[in-house]
């Protein structure tokens, strides 16, 4: 019996449907956003205002990818469609990045694309900033580099789920309020 408590707890939480709003950005969370608008300030770069719509796409994702750790050749970008969105194995080509791209419109009134980085690390503590930093593909979306360097992000979306972080970059301004 003690065995199956937390099992049904696992399958409810891999049946539980996708939920509306985003929840409260925990400290953690908080602490990220705010690293990454101090990091682009000090190299010129304006804030990015946090956006309900994004920090749901990016809960969504970040509770999926605990739950379900892409195989290769699909990386953390992939989506299996347990939230009833259309599911997508992305890889290192990045042929199916508008799958990607699209989930912000699948999930919530935000109708422009969305753009994520994703970091796994299982030390306590992490710095994702300083993660991404280090990687030239991460970093350039943060700081607007090629190829995004003609792009201005409007709206930004976090979510740190053990061992998991994601952002979700929008060039639109999100018309949902926040909570």
């Amino acid at each position: 019996m003690i065995l199956l408590i937390p099992f049904l707890f696992f399958l409810h939480f891999l049946n539980d449907p996708a939920p509306k709003r985003a929840e409260v950005m925990s400290a953690d969370e908080k602490k990220l956003f705010q690293s990454i608008n101090a990091y682009r300030k000090k190299i010129g770069l304006p804030a990015i205002t946090s956006s309900p719509s994004l920090n749901l796409v990016a809960q969504l994702h970040a509770r999926e990818l605990q739950a379900d750790e892409p195989k290769s050749p699909c990386n953390m970008h992939s989506w299996t469609g347990k939230f009833g969105e259309k599911p997508c194995c992305y890889t290192s080509d990045h042929k199916e990045a508008a799958c990607m791209w699209s989930k912000p419109r699948e999930f919530s009134s935000y109708k422009g694309n969305g753009y994520e980085i994703a970091a796994f690390n299982s030390g306590e503590g992490t710095d994702w900033l300083e993660q991404w930093k280090e990687s030239p593909g991460h970093h350039g979306v943060i700081i607007n580099k090629q190829p995004w360097e003609k792009t201005s992000w409007k709206s930004i979306g976090i979510a740190i789920r053990l061992p998991y972080a994601v952002v979700w970059f929008g060039d639109q301004e999100d018309p949902a309020k926040e909570n």
